[in-house]
């Protein structure tokens, strides 16, 4: 960057290479600028989006202040902020304002899950301040006997393997604060009873990122935008008592689940401005209970998103009855369980994966409870992933030999086989789906033949 000079009462001062505010401002006469006086301002920018300003505080952080705030915090750090530069009329605190609107201006100033506090360049050239990072509890050695007991009562010997392996990435990643480091990583469903302490484990992972979490459902199954709140939180946690359970919602709850956890790239809409993307750390869990009814809730498993989800199956966890207690006597173990985590523990060598650091891990039980839902809402759900993948189109006058032929040899063969193990199924479960949704699914019958028309999951399809 260019240097920059200042008139100090007819004689020239510089200002060093454009950093963090403030530069070195000097004088070559004891007279004009005392060694008292010298500049000193706290590190400043300026927003140009919303025109105001954002100091960094003792603490690291970043706040946000008006030009008379600062003007204050300056003056008490030893600018004479009152100091005359020639006849211009600028004052030395005039000139620091103009050279950081010049030099130190941000396109965006919004805390980013994952990062440290200031200044992050995107790939498009554009500079984001973050204002503060996440609140890193420090590893300390010592004993986590009551996260021992947890993970033994809710998984069990086999699945709590998988489960410290799928943390101990995590926080592998997250410690490293270093966007480029991080891994892809899995979406954990945690299914089981209702009060069996799974979203209890899903608040103990939060606090094990540091404590900032949001729910991203709404958007993930394309009813919201993906906020700043979302961006901002390095756990996603979602609950089934808000799911949406039809065919076009799971579906696009898996499409989101396939793209979240292998990028760090976040599009982020502030309300009223215009999105940006960015790289933000992210780790997704699903609490679940575990019933046909809710499970629905989670996407067909398929070999696109199989190794990009984790379905565990919890049991019940022996609880205080006090909450505040319960939750205080794991936060305390938090420093050593870390610990461990980070610097004892070892990913044994046949569950590690070069992709997601962990290979995924699917209880059966779990995938079974998702098989077992009415079988013509599977059909559908196949029907819809298959036929419609490349587009909108409606499928025009096709027998059901001929439906069935591209779905047994599509993505989702291996739910659709034994829902058409006998010759007449596939018509049958069309007629069903027809049943309930008539406007999609059309038959027409000439010289002893049927054939379908189907339109597209979402109805934009109109047929002549």
């Amino acid at each position: 960057m260019l240097m920059e000079s200042l008139p100090l009462n007819g004689r020239q001062t510089r200002l060093s290479q454009p950093g963090p505010f403030p530069p070195d401002i000097t004088s070559d006469t004891a007279e004009q600028a005392p060694v008292n006086e010298i500049a000193l301002a706290p590190e400043f920018y300026f927003d140009k989006t919303k025109g105001d300003y954002w100091r960094k505080t003792p603490s690291g952080e970043f706040i946000k202040c008006t030009e008379k705030d600062l003007r204050r915090h300056c003056q008490r750090g030893g600018m004479n902020v009152f100091f005359k530069h020639g006849d211009l009329g600028l004052t030395r605190f005039d000139s620091a304002i103009c050279h950081v609107q010049d030099n130190l201006a941000v396109d965006h100033a919004i805390p980013l899950a994952g990062h440290r506090p200031g200044i992050f360049p995107t790939e498009d050239g554009r500079r984001i301040l973050v204002p503060r990072g996440p609140k890193l509890v420090k590893p300390q050695e010592g004993p986590f006997q009551n996260f021992d007991v947890l993970l033994n009562e809710i998984f069990g010997d086999i699945q709590r393997l998988y489960v410290m392996a799928w943390l101990k990435v995590m926080l592998d990643d997250f410690y490293r604060l270093t966007p480029s480091a991080w891994r892809h990583h899995q979406f954990i469903a945690l299914v089981g009873k209702p009060n069996c302490g799974k979203s209890f484990f899903q608040g103990l992972i939060s606090s094990l990122l540091g404590g900032r979490s949001a729910d991203p459902y709404l958007s993930m199954v394309g009813k919201s935008n993906f906020n700043k709140e979302i961006a901002e939180s390095e756990h996603l946690m979602m609950e089934d008592k808000h799911a949406l359970r039809d065919s076009k919602s799971r579906a696009a709850f898996g499409t989101a689940i396939k793209q979240l956890t292998v990028t760090s790239q976040t599009p982020i809409h502030g309300k009223g401005k215009k999105m940006f993307i960015a790289p933000a750390f992210r780790r997704l869990s699903f609490s679940v209970n575990e019933d046909a009814d809710y499970i629905t809730a989670l996407p067909m498993l398929d070999d696109s998103i199989g190794d990009k989800m984790m379905l565990f199956k919890c049991s019940k966890a022996e609880m205080l009855p006090e909450w505040t207690e319960n939750k205080a006597r794991f936060i305390r173990e938090l420093p050593a369980f870390i610990y461990h985590l980070l610097h004892e523990f070892t990913i044994p060598e046949s569950l590690r994966h070069d992709r997601f650091g962990v290979v995924h891990y699917h209880h059966p039980e779990v995938v079974e409870l998702l098989q077992q839902f009415e079988p013509h809402i599977r059909f559908r759900e196949a029907l819809d992933g298959t036929l419609f993948k490349d587009g909108n189109e409606p499928i025009t006058r096709k027998t059901a030999a001929e439906i069935q032929a591209e779905l047994v040899n599509g993505p989702f063969a291996q739910y659709v086989r034994p829902l058409v193990s006998y010759p007449t199924a596939c018509g049958q479960l069309l007629a069903k789906c027809q049943k309930e949704e008539p406007d999609r699914f059309r038959d027409t019958k000439s010289k002893g033949i049927r054939r379908w028309t189907i339109l597209a999951p979402h109805g934009d399809t109109a047929i002549d």
